[in-house]
């Protein structure tokens, strides 16, 4: 009776309700198609070609290999029977469950295992329940080369960054380093300077004084080891004096220094006129005359064009062989067999 029905419930291909269904559907389908414009029915149709293309055998293995990774293990598997047996429930975990240690029963775990489980539980909480994940080697190194490889280039990228590091730290020390040398420098030669421009004012009033007649007069005046500019600046008059009598002349400079930043509103003429006064205060023989100019760097290219310190050891050679004067010792020898016996060196390291 049944079987009449089923034959009765068929459809009858050769009946106007079925022929119109398929009239339908070809004329849905010719629609969607029409819809579509020529790239897009290039592009499924590239699609539908490349869908019936044959997949490679790498392709089809992975494939396999993941739907058999994803399976679970049915009850018809001889070893999950026996586990189903011997009281395994499936989704739990392997090995005596937590309450059986706890009550005392069933055996004890190593000390790693009982340390080391519930970390691992806490980080991965699967981490018992799912099988262990299968990683294809591919290439043809060796086993543990993979691991090797890594753990050196991640060495080496530890290097690179200390030595990155190290070189950076030790160009801005050398950098700071050389920027504190040359002030330093700096320094030593405006007090070079302002020691070579005493002693030489004290040669040239010895040497009037000895003069017949008494005249005064500019001698001295052209020694370009300190004359800077047109007229002495702030390097030389503020830098402390190392020769004779030199305290005395820098407190009248540091009065005159203060009174000319207390009175920055004063004329052009009467600022001109104060650095005379303070020229005139070095030296008491650079009376202004406006006649006789001073030397200007033009005339002395070669120790214009100089560094610091190739200008600096010009000026200490100068002192040590004009007035047997170290700049480094502070001191003025009685002669030149007196200097070579008692000074140490002519630089700075040797003292």
């Amino acid at each position: 009776m049944s079987n009449i029905q089923d034959e009765s419930e068929e459809e009858d291909y050769m009946s106007e309700a079925f022929l119109n269904k398929l009239v339908q559907e070809s004329s849905s389908d010719n629609a969607k198609k029409n819809d579509m414009t020529y790239s897009e029915r290039r592009r499924q149709k590239h699609l539908d070609h490349l869908a019936n293309l044959p997949k490679p055998l790498h392709v089809r293995e992975k494939e396999a290999r993941e739907k058999g990774l994803e399976t679970e293990i049915g009850e018809d598997n001889k070893g999950m029977a026996m586990l189903l047996k011997m009281g395994f429930k499936k989704g739990g975990t392997l090995g005596v469950s937590k309450s059986c240690n706890d009550t005392g029963s069933g055996s004890s775990s190593p000390s790693g295992l009982s340390q080391q489980g519930p970390k691992l539980v806490a980080s991965h909480p699967d981490a018992l329940r799912a099988p262990l994940a299968i990683q294809m080697k591919q290439g043809r190194g060796g086993l543990g080369m993979d691991t090797v490889r890594k753990r050196k280039a991640e060495e080496k990228l530890q290097r690179l960054e200390k030595e990155t590091l190290r070189v950076f730290d030790e160009g801005y020390r050398g950098q700071k380093g050389d920027q504190f040398q040359l002030e330093k420098q700096k320094r030593q030669l405006g007090a070079a300077r302002a020691i070579c421009m005493c002693m030489d004012a004290k040669r040239a009033e010895s040497d009037v004084n000895r003069s017949q007649g008494g005249a005064t007069g500019n001698l001295g005046r052209s020694n370009i080891f300190w004359w800077i500019a047109d007229s002495v600046p702030d390097e030389i008059l503020g830098t402390p004096l190392m020769g004779p009598g030199a305290e005395t002349v820098m407190e009248e400079e540091g009065q005159d220094r203060r009174l000319s930043s207390g009175t920055q509103a004063a004329s052009q003429e009467e600022s001109l006129e104060f650095d005379k006064e303070k020229r005139t205060k070095l030296d008491p023989l650079l009376v202004a005359d406006e006649e006789a100019e001073p030397p200007k760097w033009g005339e002395h290219p070669a120790f214009a064009q100089l560094e610091v310190p190739e200008k600096l050891d010009k000026v200490v050679q100068y002192l040590r062989d004009e007035y047997n004067y170290c700049f480094w010792c502070a001191s003025q020898y009685d002669g030149p067999e007196d200097l070579v016996e008692n000074c140490p060196g002519e630089t700075e390291d040797d003292h």
